[in-house]
């Protein structure tokens, strides 16, 4: 079960960041766009999730960085 899960959200990822490879700078909206985009499929209504993406997203426009757990990255714009 969670081996299909991790690979549902690896699918969803690869559709979701090929979309960005191309496009203009990131933002932090964004990535929770992306990152609530995951928690509506994994885990539908209110969740944790949610709560973890907005959380990620403060800190993401404070420090201009992106942390997923898995990866992080730097550089975004801060909107």
């Amino acid at each position: 079960m969670n081996r299909s899960i991790s690979i549902l959200i690896a699918a969803v990822l690869g559709v979701v960041f090929a979309g960005t490879a191309l496009a203009g700078p990131m933002r932090c909206s964004d990535e929770k766009t992306k990152c609530l985009a995951v928690c509506k499929i994994t885990s539908p209504g209110i969740s944790p999730c949610v709560t973890n993406c907005n959380m990620r997203q403060t800190m993401c426009v404070r420090t201009s960085c992106w942390d997923s757990g898995a990866s992080r990255i730097c550089g975004l714009a801060r909107q």
